[in-house]
């Protein structure tokens, strides 16, 4: 019995190789069209996950600017309010020294003799007796209440 190659015809070893070789290079074309295909599908997968990301940024990117703005906001007002504080205590001060000031005025103008005169000579006033002076006691309070006539 012959083997099945001396059955074939001349150059069919050529062939068989060609074939054989050929289908080879198909199962490789076909391996890394399935390898390009699954690169691909990552590919997207990887491009909607960075469209995620990207949107998360800039989520965080417009909530730290937001924040940024409500905190240099704060900032400011607090800063006016300080101002307004300080601007208001001087004028306080002023207002005090003004009325300090007018205060020493009216007192250094007073006659407390020409008063005196005046009660005594033309009103007719003059110091209590002892027997018209009546005294109250207070309580622990700083203030003594009335509660009933005077005698």
């Amino acid at each position: 019995m012959q083997s099945s190659q001396e059955l074939l015809p001349v150059g069919w070893e050529i062939y068989d190789r060609k074939n054989r070789a050929s289908e080879e290079s198909r199962r490789k074309r076909r391996r890394t069209q399935m390898m390009r295909e699954v690169m691909e599908e990552k590919r997207r997968t990887a491009r909607k996950f960075t469209w995620l990301q990207g949107i998360a940024a800039a989520g965080a990117v417009l909530f730290f600017i937001g924040g940024s703005i409500l905190l240099l906001n704060q900032s400011q007002q607090m800063t006016q309010g300080a101002n307004n504080v300080s601007r208001l205590a001087a004028q306080y001060e002023q207002l005090v020294r003004d009325n300090d000031a007018l205060e020493n005025k009216i007192r250094s103008e007073i006659d407390y003799g020409q008063i005196y005169r005046t009660a005594v000579d033309q009103l007719g006033m003059s110091y209590p007796d002892s027997d018209q002076v009546v005294k109250y006691e207070r309580g622990n309070g700083p203030y003594v209440y009335q509660e009933e006539a005077l005698p």
